[in-house]
């Protein structure tokens, strides 16, 4: 899981957009995905950011809680799973966001299933990674 304070979501940025860390006033927010479904937020199992080849951007931080502030849709988060495995959903992409969300106090997050070719070939998901 990710820990919101270390993904860089300060309460000074939450503050800037009138929101503060635990204290969503929102039961859920808006997601455009019609394929979208909702999975608690200790389901899922973050991909180091590192190993996904990626590093915190601060201004994407940013523009995440902009939008969550002002009520704008938030993209579903695709998450994969091995069809009999026990293991939690593996985040493919979205880890912006589910620190953002959980660091608003958000239980459950908009998650789109995607397929074994399509977290391979679109987002470098590897065998035994998760």
């Amino acid at each position: 899981m990710i820990n919101a304070p270390e993904f860089g979501v300060s309460d000074d940025l939450l503050r800037s957009y009138g929101l503060r860390r635990g204290a969503s006033h929102l039961v859920t927010y808006c997601c455009p995905s019609p394929d979208a479904v909702e999975i608690p937020i200790d389901r899922l199992s973050g991909r180091k950011i590192a190993a996904a080849g990626q590093t915190v951007d601060p201004q994407r931080l940013e523009r995440i809680v902009k939008s969550l502030s002002r009520g704008e849709l938030i993209d579903a988060i695709p998450v994969y799973r091995e069809p009999a495995a026990k293991q939690p959903l593996v985040l493919l992409d979205g880890a912006h966001r589910l620190a953002i969300l959980a660091a608003l106090g958000f239980r459950s997050v908009w998650c789109r299933y995607v397929s074994r070719e399509d977290a391979q070939t679109l987002y470098g998901f590897a065998e035994g990674e998760g």
